[in-house]
C-alpha cells in the first residue's frame, strides 16, 4: 500500500512539473511567434493521435494519445516576404529518446522502456521554414528519422525551398539566449535567400 501511495505522490508531482514545462512552452512560441511576426494558425499532435474531445475517445487509444506536447507541430499562418510565399512551423520535442533509438534499432513507440535513457536523450524545438513549397521532410508525417536526429537540413524542388534547423531547449533558457537563437535561424535562412526578420519585443 505504501509504494502505491508513494507512485501516486510522484504522479501528482509529475503532473504538476508538466503543467509548468507546457506552460513556458507556450510562453515561448508566443515570444518566438512575436519575434517573427507570425500569426499562430494551430498545431498537430505528431508522435501520436490528438486528444479525445469532450464525449470521444476510445479506451484502446495509446497513452501518448493525452500526451500530444511529447512531440508537436506549431504551425503559423503563411505571408509574403520579398514576393515568396513563406510557411513556418516549430516543432516541439518533449523528449528526443525514441527517435534517437530507432536511428539504431527498431522501435515501437508504446515501449517507452526501449527509448534512450532520459539522460541522454534531449528536448529541443525544431524550426522549420519554406519558401513557395511545403511538405514534410521524408514524406514520413514529419518522423523520418534525418529530420527528427540530424541538427538541419534542407531539401530543393522545382517550386521552391525547405529548411529545418534543430536548437536543444537550452538554447532559450533567458531573453538573451533566446534572441541568439533567433538571431542565429536568421542568418541561416539568408544562406538560401529568405528574409527572415527579427523585430524588438521583450521575452514573457
Amino acid at each position: 500500500m505504501q509504494d502505491l501511495n508513494d507512485t501516486l505522490i510522484e504522479v501528482r508531482k509529475a503532473y504538476r512539473l508538466i503543467y509548468d514545462y507546457q506552460k513556458r512552452i507556450l510562453d515561448l512560441i508566443s515570444f518566438i511567434k512575436g519575434r517573427y511576426d507570425f500569426i499562430y494558425l494551430g498545431g498537430f499532435s505528431k508522435f501520436s493521435n490528438v486528444s479525445p474531445r469532450n464525449g470521444s475517445g476510445d479506451l484502446k487509444s495509446w497513452s501518448w494519445d493525452w500526451l500530444n506536447l511529447y512531440y508537436y507541430e506549431f504551425h503559423f499562418q503563411k505571408k509574403i516576404i520579398d514576393k515568396d510565399e513563406i510557411r513556418f512551423s516549430i516543432f516541439l520535442m518533449s523528449d528526443s529518446g525514441y527517435f534517437d533509438k530507432k536511428k539504431e534499432n527498431t522501435i515501437q513507440k508504446i515501449n517507452p522502456d526501449l527509448f534512450l535513457e532520459p539522460e541522454a536523450s534531449k528536448t529541443k524545438l525544431i524550426f522549420v521554414i519554406g519558401k513557395n513549397t511545403w511538405g514534410s521532410f521524408g514524406n514520413d508525417n514529419w518522423n523520418n528519422t534525418n529530420f527528427t536526429t540530424e541538427n538541419y537540413g534542407y531539401e530543393k524542388d522545382e517550386k521552391g525551398v525547405m529548411l529545418f534547423k534543430s536548437y536543444d531547449l537550452e538554447k532559450f533558457v533567458d531573453e538573451n539566449t533566446a534572441n541568439q537563437t533567433l538571431f542565429d535561424f536568421q542568418s541561416y535562412c539568408k544562406n538560401y535567400d529568405i528574409n527572415l526578420s527579427v523585430i524588438e519585443r521583450k521575452f514573457v
